[in-house]
């Protein structure tokens, strides 16, 4: 196996892993919200407003996490992605109150907008294949999604 076809695949697992993370652990709250409403003791609206800095830094972080990811190297950006989005998911996992399941979310959204920009760019720049090495990658962000609504379903 030549250098280039490993860095290839390399980038196309951990790009696919982090795609599916990506797309699974920002809208888990989504879903979890359900059940959390009766032990916050929030209504619906007080508990899906807990998630919104989170989503709105998922989105507003992209444009910084780009820049970063050019100056600083995709590799490094893709590891604070990993550890940063999962580390956030664990105090999120650990947060009792409702502030702080805001701010748990908040650096998941943070941390979770670092895929998209790196890890695509990321991907494009080490396939050998693109279209291929993009429409395979895009199953693994839709496998992300969907694996939250099977599971409540």
């Amino acid at each position: 196996m030549s250098v280039d076809i490993r860095s290839a695949r390399l980038s196309l697992i951990f790009s696919s892993i982090g795609h599916t993370y990506s797309h699974l652990f920002q809208p888990l709250y989504y879903v979890s919200v359900l059940t959390l409403e009766s032990q916050l003791g929030l209504t619906h609206g007080e508990t899906i407003k807990l998630a919104v800095l989170g989503g709105m830094l998922f989105g507003f972080g992209a444009p910084v996490a780009g820049w970063l990811g050019d100056k600083w190297g995709a590799v490094p950006l893709m590891s604070a992605f990993y550890i940063g989005t999962g580390l956030s998911m664990i105090l999120t996992g650990f947060a009792d109150a409702p502030w702080q399941i805001m701010a748990a979310l908040a650096l998941t959204g943070l941390f979770a907008s670092i895929y998209h920009p790196v890890g695509i760019s990321w991907l494009i720049r080490n396939a050998t294949n693109r279209g291929t090495a993009l429409g395979l990658n895009g199953i693994f962000g839709s496998l992300g999604l969907s694996s939250i609504w099977y599971r409540k379903a």
